[in-house]
């Protein structure tokens, strides 16, 4: 079974290595303000995504431009929270 992701975890690990690039332009005198480091180490390291979520029959449709990733970088999964699934399972049982 496929190991869960642990979103607070992903996010802490972009925001250190954000971090790390941001400190890095300091060093190397890229500018003098902190914030510009920070603004331009996240233009570096996160891409924008155009993303539209929509309700069709009963089902989200998620849609998103990832035409600015390679698909080394992408990672495709559906999860259904365990209510929802409790309210698939009770449907089933009664026929819906």
């Amino acid at each position: 079974m496929e190991s869960v992701i642990d979103f607070p975890e992903q996010m802490e690990a972009i925001q250190k290595e954000i971090a790390s690039s941001a400190f890095g332009y300091s060093l190397q005198e890229q500018s003098n303000s902190a914030l510009n480091n920070w603004f331009h180490a996240e233009t570096k390291l996160l891409k924008p995504v155009q993303i539209s979520i929509d309700d069709e029959n009963d089902r989200l449709a998620v849609k998103a431009d990832m035409s600015r990733f390679s698909p080394e970088e992408l990672k495709v999964r559906r999860r259904c929270p365990a209510h929802l699934r409790q309210v698939r399972t009770e449907e089933r049982r009664e026929g819906g």
